[in-house]
């Protein structure tokens, strides 16, 4: 925000002849000088050329003047030549005392730029400057500082078997990477980004509209701060290329669906000199045709005959762990829960730490029936 300060008075040489006002004039006739000439400019009412450029400079004007402790800043060492450049403006608000008084000597002979003033009206003035923007602005960093780079999603599916016993997957994805060539940089070999004029370096820009201000993204420099004149042919001045990676990621034993793993430092490079996103693997689990999950308990279902069901049998079964043979009681009921324990899935180190399969009776009706069959039903219902 510092740096948005210098932008604004060193491109408003006079606020006050911008909204054609009086160095002595009140709020009140700041803020109608500024209604005014932000609805004859503002760039929806306005098609003129030069209308974008007037409105920002009506606005910085305001931003300035309507600000007690701005206003104070540039009454006591706004600039007085409207060809004084940047940089040099930048240096002087930024530099060291004795610096600044030096210059200002040598340009007072000129009647330029600075009013003469003393060493403690200096301190005094830039004490304030520092306290105001640190309570106001400073936690306030450039739009993108140190952004981080974008996350990459990724599905990934896996056979119910699979997502049982875990283990170790291979998996192939598109990210950006840093450039090679400009480390980055996004400018060619021995060419270095500049900063951006239209927000002086900060990233942002300040409009007042209606009364209401806001800051936004400064559209020249997208947020960044600077410009490349001079872009990198490898990546065209973006800092990133498009590459192909592999990576073989670990499965943990039992992982459910809906899953999400991250691997961190693994997705797309950032633009602005931070750190790259993540790579976020959401597990999609197919289903089985035979076997179904409740938490760490297997289930399966098995279908018995009428004779099975009352007098008891043998049968085999398939299990996560491979085919088992069990015994069933007889006299059983349909939907009877048979629980086979440790035949669940593995949780935790201990290969002793099991869920359970679960095994659901189910009744099997004859679709057809013979007399035979039939005159054999009623005479055992005459026994019951």
């Amino acid at each position: 925000m510092i740096k948005k300060l210098i932008y604004t008075f060193s491109t408003i040489s006079n606020p006050y002849k911008v909204l054609g006002i009086n160095k002595g004039a009140s709020l009140q006739e700041i803020k109608q000088a500024y209604y005014k000439l932000a609805q004859l400019y503002h760039p929806d009412k306005n098609s003129a050329k030069d209308a974008g450029k007037m409105f920002t400079q009506v606005n910085n004007a305001y931003e300035i003047l309507s600000d007690e402790s701005k206003r104070k800043m540039y009454d006591t060492c706004g600039v007085q030549d409207d060809n004084n450049d940047e940089q040099d403006f930048e240096d002087e608000l930024r530099g060291n005392a004795n610096s600044y008084q030096q210059k200002a000597r040598r340009k007072q002979s000129k009647g330029k730029y600075y009013s003469k003033f003393h060493q403690a009206e200096y301190e005094t003035i830039f004490s304030e400057f520092d306290q105001f923007f640190q309570q106001k602005h400073g936690k306030k960093k450039a739009y993108y500082a140190k952004k981080k780079g974008d996350d990459i999603k990724l599905d990934l599916k896996l056979s119910f078997k699979d997502s049982v016993f875990g283990g170790k997957h291979k998996l192939s994805y598109s990210r950006q990477k840093t450039c090679d060539t400009c480390k980055g940089s996004r400018c060619a070999s021995g060419k270095s980004a500049q900063k951006c004029f239209s927000c002086g370096g900060s990233g942002w820009l300040f409009y007042v509209d209606g009364g209401s201000s806001m800051e936004v993204k400064c559209n020249n420099c997208d947020g960044w701060g600077k410009v490349v004149r001079d872009p990198c042919h490898t990546c065209q001045g973006s800092g990133i290329v498009e590459k192909e990676f592999d990576i073989e990621i670990e499965l943990p034993k039992g992982i459910q669906n809906g899953t999400i793993i991250r691997q961190s430092r693994y997705g797309h490079a950032s633009q602005y000199s931070g750190e790259p996103g993540d790579l976020l693997i959401e597990v999609e689990v197919e289903e089985d045709n035979t076997l179904r999950r409740d938490g760490n308990n297997i289930i399966s279902e098995l279908e018995l005959s009428v004779s099975e069901m009352v007098l008891g049998c043998k049968k085999q079964i398939q299990t996560i762990w491979g085919a088992l043979e069990i015994s069933i009681p007889g006299a059983q009921q349909p939907r009877t829960k048979l629980q086979i324990p440790q035949y669940g899935i593995q949780y935790g180190q201990s290969q002793w730490k099991k869920g359970d399969h679960i095994v659901i009776l189910n009744l099997e009706i004859p679709q057809q029936l013979n007399e035979r069959t039939k005159q054999l039903y009623y005479e055992l219902l005459k026994q019951l």
